[in-house]
């Protein structure tokens, strides 16, 4: 896990940027919890200075400090919500694409014939 100290980071999932992570922000937290591949990536928008957290100091600050612990929760928990609604809008757009593409067909006078 880093620690943004300075600087801008755009944190990616494919070629979307889903978060701009400035001083304060963590990142890579998820791969000190469950060992799964990566969810994003993260590229540098400025100059920037980090705090490297391994696993055993990531534990230790969560057993120590249940606040650290409810703060990395709700990172996570915040970062999921805008995920889901990303999806239910790419959803609903698909949705209205093809309610349109149904109004077109039936009013078009090939679809009659």
């Amino acid at each position: 896990m880093y620690i943004v100290i300075e600087g801008e980071l755009k944190i990616l999932v494919g070629s979307a940027t889903v978060e701009i992570a400035g001083p304060g922000s963590i990142f890579g937290e998820m791969a000190l919890i469950d060992d799964a591949p990566r969810s994003a990536t993260v590229v540098a928008k400025t100059r920037c200075r980090l705090v490297a957290v391994d696993r055993g100091e990531f534990q230790y600050m969560v057993s120590e400090g249940p606040f650290f612990a409810l703060e990395v929760m709700k990172v996570i928990a915040d970062r999921l919500r805008k995920m889901d609604a990303r999806l239910r809008s790419k959803a609903n757009q698909t949705r209205r694409t093809r309610f349109r593409r149904r109004r077109l067909q039936r009013k078009s006078p090939q679809s009659r014939a």
